[in-house]
């Protein structure tokens, strides 16, 4: 196969020759970009992920104490408080509505 194929580029005239190479390396850098671009996306978006997540962690940690503080009886309002925070924290996210149906049924369980 390897011979064949030697064979055959030897047969080419030198301009052909080097239509085959530059053909070559246009296939090659073309395959690298539409492989390399979409994972590089791919890894930006789930870092800016993550780092949202820690984002939130981090103030999830600073807001623990008070949280932990409050009463039995402060429990209506410490609910009331945490989902204007999720409701909060979606729209700064761009989710969707929290009051679609999925939303409000995610909510109730």
């Amino acid at each position: 196969m390897m011979a064949s194929l030697q064979q055959y580029v030897a047969r080419l005239s030198e301009r052909e020759r080097r239509m085959l190479r530059i053909g070559a390396v246009a296939i090659v850098l073309l395959s690298v970009i539409g492989i390399v671009v979409p994972l590089q996306r791919s890894v930006s978006a789930v870092e800016q992920r993550v780092e949202r997540k820690r984002d939130d962690l981090s103030w999830l940690r600073s807001v623990a104490p008070q949280l932990s503080g409050l009463q039995a009886h402060d429990a209506p309002v410490l609910h009331e408080s945490l989902v204007v925070l999720s409701i909060a924290q979606r729209a700064r996210r761009g989710c969707r509505s929290p009051w679609s149906a999925a939303s409000r049924a995610a909510m109730a369980d």
